[in-house]
C-alpha cells in the first residue's frame, strides 16, 4: 500500500506499507545517503535494494515500512537543503506513524548505510525492540569519505598501465588529502544549507551536521544498546571498513550479533573482484541485474 504523510514541515513523504496477516513484528527501512528512493533506487541505478530486503522481511513474517527521504523520490522537499536534523525528524515521526498504527506489534529498525547512522542515533533516546545495521554500522560521515579517499589513493598507487601513470602525475596521496581538507574546511566554513562547489550544489547543513558526530560517538552508542542488534557487513564494501566492526565486536556487548558477509559489496551483491573506487559506477551498474547477496540473512 502505498501512502503519504505529512512531516512536521508540512512536507508530504512518500511511504510504501506492507503489511503481513499474524506479522511478527513491523520493520521500518531507512535508506542512505544520497538522491535514492525508498525502493532503493538511484536515476542512475535502479537498484531495488529497499525493496529486496522490504520483501525479504515479509516473507520471514514481518510487515515492512518503507519511505523517500525528504527531496527524494516522490517526497517534498529540497533534498540539497536538508540536515541530518531533518532525517531525524522525519524518522521520528514514521517510527510514531507506525506505532499508531501497528500498537500491539514489536517495532524494529533496519538501516542501511546511512541509514545505520540514522538509526543509531535515534535509538539514543527512543525505544525499540531491535535493529538491524546494514553497511554501515559505527562509522562517521567524515571518516567514510576519508576511508573511501584513501580506498582511491591507494588504488591509483597500484594501478598498472598508462591510465596508471597519467592519475599519478594528477593525483598522489598528499593532494588527495589536500583537495579533501580544502572542501571540509568550505563546508565547515559557511552557515549556508546548500553551497556550490564547480557548480555541483553540495548540502553544506547535512555535511555540518554529520561532521559533528564522530565514529567513535557511534561506536560508543551502539556499544551500550540494550536492545538485540544485527550488524551485517560486507567484506568488499568500498564505502566503509571493516575496522569499526571490529571495535564494535571488542565491546562484546551480548545484544549485538555481527555478521560478515564474503566477497558482498555496499548494495548488498556478490562482488569478487577487487574493491574499487575508480570503476565503483561500472560496477554497480553491472550488478544491479542481479539479486540481493542469497548470504544476506535477517534471523
Amino acid at each position: 500500500m502505498n501512502t503519504k504523510m505529512k512531516n512536521k514541515d508540512n512536507l508530504s513523504l512518500d511511504v510504501t506499507i506492507e503489511k503481513v496477516d499474524k506479522a511478527k513484528g513491523v520493520f521500518v527501512i531507512i535508506g542512505g545517503s544520497g538522491k535514492i528512493d525508498k525502493e532503493g533506487n538511484h536515476r542512475m541505478f535502479k537498484m531495488n535494494i529497499y525493496k529486496d530486503i522490504s520483501n525479504l522481511l515479509n516473507s520471514l513474517g514481518y510487515t515492512t515500512i518503507r519511505y523517500s527521504k525528504r527531496g527524494t523520490g516522490s517526497s517534498e522537499g529540497n533534498h540539497n537543503m536538508t540536515g541530518l536534523s531533518d532525517l531525524l525528524s522525519d524518522l521520528h515521526e514514521i517510527v510514531e506513524y507506525t506505532r499508531s498504527e501497528y500498537k500491539k506489534e514489536k517495532l524494529y529498525l533496519l538501516g542501511h548505510s546511512e541509514g545505520a547512522m540514522l538509526a543509531t542515533l535515534y535509538t539514543k533516546e527512543n525505544c525499540v525492540d531491535g535493529m538491524v545495521l546494514v553497511s554501515g554500522a559505527g562509522v562517521g560521515l567524515k571518516d567514510a569519505l576519508q576511508i573511501q579517499n584513501q580506498y582511491l589513493a591507494d588504488e591509483i598507487k597500484n594501478l598498472k598501465g598508462f591510465k596508471g601513470k597519467l592519475l599519478r602525475l594528477l593525483l598522489n596521496e598528499k593532494k588527495i588529502q589536500k583537495q579533501q581538507l580544502k572542501f571540509f574546511n568550505k563546508v565547515k566554513g559557511t552557515h549556508k544549507d546548500m553551497i556550490r562547489v564547480q557548480l555541483v550544489p553540495i548540502a553544506a547543513k547535512w555535511m555540518r551536521e554529520h561532521f559533528k558526530l564522530e565514529s567513535k560517538d557511534y561506536i560508543e552508542l551502539i556499544g551500550k544498546t540494550k536492545i538485540p542488534t544485527l550488524i551485517i557487513q560486507g567484506d568488499k564494501d568500498a564505502h566503509t571498513s571493516l575496522d569499526f566492526i571490529n571495535r564494535i565486536e571488542m565491546l562484546k556487548n551480548n545484544k549485538i550479533t555481527i555478521s560478515i558477509l564474503n566477497n558482498v559489496d555496499h548494495i548488498l551483491r556478490d562482488f569478487e573482484g577487487d574493491l574499487t573506487i575508480l570503476d565503483i559506477k561500472k560496477q554497480y551498474k553491472k550488478e544491479v541485474k542481479k539479486a540481493i547477496s542469497s548470504s544476506f540473512e535477517i534471523a
